[in-house]
């Protein structure tokens, strides 16, 4: 009997040491397994490599932006060919044609330059958004301009994400860590072959960003400017015409309002998303200005710039106005307001028509 006892002992002392080593090998697995799917499900994804800021090339974006108070396009420099603010590809002829760049990088501030062709980059303190890292401003003077009459100034204001030196310059440029192709709008200038200089100001830096920054400030465009002259050791202008693109228009508003300076020209590139009366009111005040915006067709800039030629006409009469005529460039010799619908995209109205306009907006600065 006591042998039974205990046979049945060790039956039952076998069976439980099973048990218990397949619970712990049980055990033990489900462990391991909860580490792996633990390890698996908080790996982190590897980075995305770094999105390619550009402005938008229509303006759907910029519609819902322009929505607001502030009504800024959707830059308004989406997405066009991954260019930063920069689009710009080939803008028809003279595409190979390159802006001298690099030329006169080097120039010492205050230092007389002379007759073009040269380009220099600047870091002013009175700019609208100051920075050491990017300069405040890329300075071009074409072959066609001879450093000895009186001085014809175009400063370019870009809208939202924007790089001066893409924008002024040819193939990749450097910006902020980034390498954005350039628009060389530089190029394009000296495509006008007039005597003055092209002058893009660096607005908010790679940034969603349309508004004048300091410029809004009273007298800081004319600060920012002189800062600018003295450090080339140029003449007072005589006389400035604003490009502006997209949102731009925010700081072109700001400058005809505060800036201290007299404009003689305005040129809205697909950017009159809001403003109709204050751009059509500052036309109307004097008999040389001119203000010529064109639009892609739609949007709100197409709308903004009907309302503009009915508000210039009021003003003005009929036959200061030109609306939708075959050539903005030849329409703008007769007229003191045009608006004009461009042929191309979004992103391509400045190097499209940049040439052109300024060839007969600086028609006393034409060599």
């Amino acid at each position: 009997m006591a042998a039974r006892a205990a046979s049945a002992g060790r039956s039952i002392t076998r069976i439980f040491a099973a048990r218990c080593y397949s619970s712990s090998v049980a055990l033990r697995a489900l462990s391991l397994l909860s580490f792996l799917l633990a390890g698996c499900g908080h790996a982190e994804e590897p980075p995305s490599p770094p999105e390619r800021v550009a402005q938008p090339d229509s303006d759907s974006d910029s519609a819902s932006a322009s929505d607001s108070d502030s009504d800024s396009d959707s830059d308004s420099d989406s997405e066009s060919r991954g260019q930063g603010h920069g689009h710009g590809q080939g803008h028809g002829a003279g595409q190979g044609h390159r802006a001298g760049h690099g030329a006169g990088e080097g120039h010492r501030a205050g230092q007389t330059i002379g007759a073009g062709p040269w380009i220099v980059r600047r870091t002013l303190e009175h700019a609208p958004f100051p920075r050491d890292d990017v300069p405040s401003a890329i300075v071009r003077a074409p072959a066609s301009y001879d450093g000895t009459g009186p001085l014809h100034v175009v400063v370019f204001l870009h809208g939202w994400r924007g790089c001066a030196s893409a924008l002024a310059l040819s193939g990749p440029q450097p910006c902020g860590g980034t390498t954005l192709e350039g628009w060389d709008l530089a190029g394009r200038f000296d495509e006008a072959e007039v005597d003055a200089i092209f002058v893009v100001a660096q607005l908010a830096f790679l940034e969603r960003d349309g508004s004048p920054g300091r410029f809004s400030e009273e007298g800081r465009f004319r600060a920012w400017l002189e800062e600018l002259r003295a450090s080339l050791a140029l003449p007072e202008p005589a006389s400035i015409t604003l490009a502006a693109h997209s949102a731009g228009f925010e700081t072109a508003l700001a400058i005809l309002a505060r800036g201290g300076v007299e404009v003689r020209s305005v040129v809205l590139f697909d950017a009159l998303y809001r403003g109709f009366q204050p751009f059509a009111d500052w036309a109307a005040a004097a008999p040389e200005r001119r203000l010529i915006s064109l639009h892609t067709g739609g949007g709100r800039t197409a709308s903004q710039s009907a309302m503009l030629a009915r508000r210039a006409r009021q003003a003005l009469g009929a036959d200061a106005v030109s609306v939708d005529p075959e050539s903005p460039a030849e329409a703008a010799l007769a007229h003191q307001v045009v608006v004009a619908r461009s042929p191309v995209r979004h992103g391509d109205v400045p190097a499209r028509h940049l040439a052109e306009l300024s060839r007969v907006l600086l028609g006393g600065g034409r060599r």
